[in-house]
């Protein structure tokens, strides 16, 4: 009988080491409903179910009242580097065909009132904004830098797109 009575003494006690008094699971109260519509208690939310979007961000604002941005300002006589400065960065770049850039470049027509001879070497390197030459840098003898300068500055190109360019020619 010894050791039955072992059993049901071990039986006894691990029911009471389980803890023998049953809990309740604690759930959060109900939110009150406003407006007919329940919202579940936000200390519960995990976050699984919700949709996440992020916010958008901010776009550049214009200055002093003005609709749109700011645009670049070109002063007459500039040179490549001061033209592509001058450009705010938040221009986004539209390439132009560097063969389209160069064609008049390329023409000995171009230079015809500098009176460029085969002997003449020059080298030009412009900077195109809209269509236009905004900044050039010429590299000639004395006698024809000016010329040269004036013009590849006239120079229009029928692409206008709002975007710096750049070319170089070598003559």
């Amino acid at each position: 009988m010894g050791v039955r009575w072992y059993g049901v003494v071990g039986v006894v006690l691990g029911a009471v080491a389980c803890g023998g008094e049953k809990k309740e699971p604690q759930f959060p109260p109900p939110a009150p409903a406003s407006s007919g519509e329940e919202r579940p208690d936000p200390s519960w939310d995990t976050g699984e179910n919700r949709n996440y979007e992020p916010e958008p961000e901010p776009e550049p604002e214009p200055k002093s009242g003005e609709e749109e941005l700011e645009k670049p300002e070109f002063k007459p006589g500039m040179s490549v580097n001061e033209a592509i400065s001058a450009v705010p960065s938040y221009y986004d770049y539209v390439g132009i065909d560097q063969e389209v850039l160069a064609k008049p470049l390329t023409n000995p027509d171009t230079y015809k009132e500098c009176n460029v001879t085969p002997n003449d070497h020059f080298k030009v390197k412009i900077a195109v904004w809209n269509g236009k030459v905004v900044g050039a840098d010429v590299e000639a003898t004395p006698a024809k830098k000016d010329c040269l300068d004036r013009v590849v500055r006239s120079i229009e190109y029928k692409e206008q797109v709002e975007s710096i360019n750049t070319v170089e020619y070598s003559f």
